[in-house]
């Protein structure tokens, strides 16, 4: 493999296979020196790569961040079933009830995680105009608040209510904002699979890195929102 297909490879992802090809048969027309080559394949290579960098730095600064808000109704239910249970080993109807508004209170902590990264990437890479920024930024906003007031009747009714507005509304709107709420419904649904799929595969092996697999989700939004807007045709 000569140098100019290995920089032709690197450019496929971040630039398509006919931009990548097109851009290495314009250096070599200049007939670089190796020293000139080398420097613009570099230049080539952050041209095409820095966007997608900054929405990967910025989706996991974002998931970081919105961790605490997110899971708040999580930490309510754990302490609430804990309180219930009683340091008894015992399930009783009522705290198996508890039980399975924990895993729903965790889908949601990471639902309303992965919706905030999808409108920060969007946000990058596509800009504040974009429908799949709008879209996931209401949706991603109103998601964590339902996390955080989970436990209030009144506030939790609202923000539904809004959500489901939302929601309604969107694809009313234009094509491309139910192009945006099919990449989002599809890009959180593939990441929050994929997530629980190796959760589960390593209890099973009884190897515990939880940490390092839930890391790995703002990367899986990221390509799936990246791919996701191709496909949908969402570029404005």
């Amino acid at each position: 493999m000569d140098k100019a297909t290995a920089i032709e490879l690197l450019l496929r992802p971040f630039a398509g296979k006919d931009r990548a090809a097109a851009m290495i048969g314009d250096l070599l027309e200049t007939n670089p020196s190796p020293g000139r080559f080398w420097t613009s394949s570099v230049a080539l290579l952050v041209s095409v790569a820095w966007r997608l960098c900054a929405a990967l730095a910025m989706a996991y600064a974002i998931f970081d961040i919105t961790w605490r808000p997110a899971f708040n109704a999580f930490v309510s239910v754990s302490d609430h079933l804990r309180a219930t249970m009683g340091g008894s080993a015992t399930w009783t109807p009522g705290s198996q009830a508890i039980a399975r508004e924990l895993v729903w209170a965790l889908l949601l902590g990471y639902v309303a995680q992965l919706e905030c990264v999808s409108a920060v990437v969007a946000l990058v890479l596509y800009g504040y105009r974009d429908a799949l920024t709008a879209v996931s930024a209401v949706l991603g906003g109103l998601s964590i608040g339902l996390c955080w007031y989970l436990s209030s009747p009144l506030i939790r009714t609202g923000l539904l209510c809004a959500m489901a507005i939302a929601v309604a509304i969107a694809p009313a709107t234009s094509r491309k904002c139910r192009g945006a709420l099919a990449a989002l419904v599809l890009a959180t649904c593939a990441s929050v699979a994929v997530g629980f799929l190796m959760l589960t595969a390593a209890a099973h092996v009884h190897i515990l890195i939880a940490p390092t697999i839930l890391g790995i989700l703002p990367l899986i939004d990221l390509l799936a929102i990246s791919r996701l807007h191709r496909m949908f045709a969402l570029r404005t």
